[in-house]
Order: C-alpha cells, then structure tokens, then sequence
C-alpha cells in the first residue's frame, strides 16, 4: 500500500485481537464474535438516534413576502363632540360585601372555626353563616369598607374557604 493511497480495511474485532501482542488483550472467542455481531447490527440499523448529525445546511434562506396591495385610505370625518368628555371610570364604593360559598371539600366545622377565628364572629354567628351558606349556595358574612373586606376575604381564601367581595350597591 502506498502512502497516501485510500485503502478500506475491514473491522473485526479477530483482526484487532490477532494483531495485539501476546497478553496485552486477552478475551474469550464468544466475547468477540458477540462483538462483530453488535458492530454489524450497529452498521445495518444507520446512525444511532441519540446522537445528531445534522442532515440539512445550517445556512437559512429567506424568503422576501408578496408585495400588500395598496390601500385606498377615505378621509377621516371627525366631529365635535356634542358634550363634554365625562370620566367614566366607576367610582369606588364605600362599603363592600363578603360572601361565602359553599364548597364541597370543607367541613361544616372547619367553616364555622374559621369564621370565629378570623372575622371574629361567636359561635351562633358563624354556625347561621355557615348553614345558610351549605342550604342555599352562598351566605353574606357582612358588609365593610374595602380594606377590612379584602383583609377577611385573603385570610378566609388562605384557610380554604371560598368567598368574594363585591361593591354594595345603593339598591341594597
């Protein structure tokens, strides 16, 4: 073979073996045939999945968009406003509701310690609350201004209970 030449040689794991001198690699003859089936499996089956070899440039092209049709813009009519402009943000209550509701993972007990607990409530209170709430779906706890409602609405939440706060209304 002359140096330089491309040249294939075929692998095999008796070829290794017979190569190596005396005693560096000494293995079992089954040990070896087991292995030349592996490599020939190996060589059949393609590229092993987990290991990437990109099949495709990493060079992206692009690719430019057809040109939008132009668009008739039609004059803009703008009219005076007829009355003056008014600041239609709702105006926030003085008092807010708290509601509870009824769910179906807490105790009854578990409702009713809760409400003595936070909001205060003795136990008649906090057994009616809690009853009302378990027959009819929903039980009003009371009404405050919103920083106290919003107070007893996230310790209530943080025992599991599910409430909300809703603005009170003139009409209530």
């Amino acid at each position: 073979m002359k140096f330089g030449a491309a040249a294939t040689v075929p692998l095999s794991i008796a070829a290794l073996l017979s190569a190596m001198p005396c005693g560096a690699f000494i293995l079992p003859r089954a040990f070896g045939d087991a292995m030349e089936r592996r490599l020939a499996a190996a060589a059949a089956a393609g590229p092993h999945p987990f290991i990437y070899r990109p099949t495709h440039s990493s060079l992206r092209m692009s690719v430019a968009a057809p040109p939008r049709p132009a668009i008739e813009k039609s004059p803009e009519v703008i009219t005076a406003p007829s009355e003056p402009a008014r600041d239609e943000t709702p105006k926030k209550a003085d008092k807010y509701k708290l509601i509870l509701y009824n769910d179906p993972v807490n105790t009854r007990e578990h409702v009713a310690r809760t409400l003595c607990k936070v909001v205060g409530f003795d136990n008649k209170q906090a057994f009616d609350c809690m009853m009302k709430a378990h027959t009819t779906g929903s039980a009003l706890v009371g009404i405050w201004g919103f920083e106290l409602a919003e107070s007893y609405h996230e310790a209530l939440r943080a025992h599991q209970l599910v409430t909300e706060i809703f603005p009170v209304d003139e009409d209530d």
